[in-house]
């Protein structure tokens, strides 16, 4: 008999790495039909290829009207389970170096890509359908050169609790804020942060930041994918909800 997934899709953002291809990859083990999207082709053929006959790549640019109207097209008539938006770029600025440009693009894709492509997935998601938006812990507290960054995730759980008002009944819409995850944007936010210390300055903030995870290790992919999956598509009853998963950074 079929099932209420039989004609749906699972759409992850930003599937092409990292939180995004560890969500991709637990929705395929689930035997779903998953729209993988990203920027980048390569990045997303290696996903599709560990997810198997239910994962199709589509490459777009969630911050674009035409990379949104690329999402809608490959839905091809199945309508939306639930909406994983991973899609995000970090920037670790101090104010001095944040000019309108850097800040503008962050806004555009950490923020306006949610809340445009939502918009305009809205009229195609299922009964029962779900979003769950990927914020950061930098959103809870003050961080040095985070400011652009954490305005824009920030927004991005502003934005959950008010379309969790205006999508209910029909569509949960909750957040995960991660903290440090082993992913290549986090290699990346790291190199930015400590450009210009000496080694002795690297090691005291390796040593600050690392003191404040009470669970002692940097969270992987997967274990923010759990949390994810688990607001997606096994919980019933949450909505408009920010699920701190941090190892218990924001507990200081």
């Amino acid at each position: 008999m079929p099932t209420i997934l039989d004609d749906t899709s699972m759409i992850v953002t930003g599937a092409g790495s990292g939180i995004g291809r560890a969500v991709a990859l637990m929705m395929a083990e689930r035997k779903l039909h998953v729209l993988c999207v990203g920027r980048r082709s390569y990045l997303l053929d290696e996903t599709v290829a560990l997810c198997g006959d239910n994962a199709v790549a589509v490459a777009a640019d969630v911050s674009t009207d035409v990379g949104i109207a690329t999402i809608v097209t490959a839905l091809d008539e199945r309508r939306v389970k639930a909406l994983i938006h991973c899609a995000a770029i970090e920037g670790v600025h101090s104010i001095d170096a944040t000019d309108r440009q850097t800040f503008d693009q962050l806004i555009a894709i950490n923020l306006g890509g949610p809340f445009h492509l939502t918009r305009s997935l809205a009229p195609h998601f299922a009964l029962d359908g779900a979003i769950v938006f990927v914020g950061s812990v930098s959103a809870l507290s003050g961080r040095s050169h985070h400011a652009a960054y954490s305005a824009s995730k920030a927004g991005l759980m502003g934005l959950t609790k008010s379309l969790a008002v205006e999508l209910a009944p029909q569509v949960r819409v909750n957040c995960v804020a991660p903290g440090a995850v082993q992913t290549p944007m986090l290699d990346h936010a790291i190199n930015e942060f400590l450009a210009g210390l000496d080694d002795v300055q690297i090691q005291r903030a390796l040593e600050a930041e690392g003191g404040r995870i009470l669970l002692e290790k940097v969270a992987q992919p997967r274990d923010i994918a759990r949390a994810i999956v688990y607001l997606a598509l096994d919980d019933s009853y949450c909505t408009g909800t920010v699920l701190t998963v941090d190892g218990g950074y924001s507990a200081h």
